[in-house]
């Protein structure tokens, strides 16, 4: 599990520890003035049906390649993903993606803040996306809560555990929590998630290796 952190990590630069400490704090009070609602997402507990409701964008895709960089004053990582497309369960990517995502490795180098997800190249992600027609700091909505991995034995797993998410004691496979989702994905954006979201409603908000308890059959 990867934890966002600014204290002092081997390898870690000074500037680079402050720079994510102020991109968090810069996040919080911009989002409170231009975008709650969808700052909400990225930085508060946020179940699927939550998540859903607010991404322009949900899609599986595969994570063809991941390049980090610095930014032009040389003060924090940005990690660039290649995804490709496999299905779009809303909205019109297309067949191709490039995300940046604050943080990443470099070297000996890791630079985290409390917005920075890890995607595997090569493996494949149910993604809550924001909007692809502009920059963002946070483009997967909800941070780790808004990527779901296609694990060994074709299992889901949340954010950046290694761990399957279990059902009354069985692993839950990726493509029925693609197909739970599917319904969610058809609803236009905005609509208020119903109560009692059941299973899905516990996905997503709580930690990073969270165990949903049921998930409709």
């Amino acid at each position: 599990m990867v934890e966002a952190s600014c204290g002092p990590a081997p390898g870690r630069r000074a500037h680079a520890c402050g720079s994510a400490l102020v991109l968090c704090l810069f996040l919080l009070v911009l989002g409170g003035v231009f975008f709650p609602r969808t700052l909400a997402a990225h930085v508060v507990k946020a179940s699927i049906p939550e998540l859903a409701a607010v991404s322009p964008h949900i899609v599986v895709a595969v994570v063809e390649n991941r390049e980090s960089r610095w930014n032009a004053r040389h003060t924090l990582l940005f990690t660039e993903y290649t995804l490709r497309i496999e299905e779009r369960l809303r909205g019109e990517a297309p067949d191709r993606v490039t995300i940046s995502v604050p943080g990443g490795r470099l070297g000996n180098l890791t630079d985290d803040t409390c917005v920075t997800v890890h995607l595997e190249p090569g493996s494949r992600y149910l993604l809550f996306l924001g909007r692809l027609d502009e920059p963002s700091l946070t483009p997967i909505l909800g941070a780790w809560q808004g990527m779901f991995r296609e694990i060994p034995g074709e299992l889901a797993a949340v954010g950046e555990s290694r761990e399957p998410l279990v059902l009354r004691g069985r692993p839950v496979r990726f493509r029925d929590l693609v197909a739970a989702v599917r319904p969610l994905a058809a609803e236009a954006i905005g609509t208020r998630p119903a109560s009692g979201d059941g299973a899905l409603g516990e996905i997503g908000g709580g930690s990073r290796e969270q165990t949903p308890r049921s998930l409709p059959e």
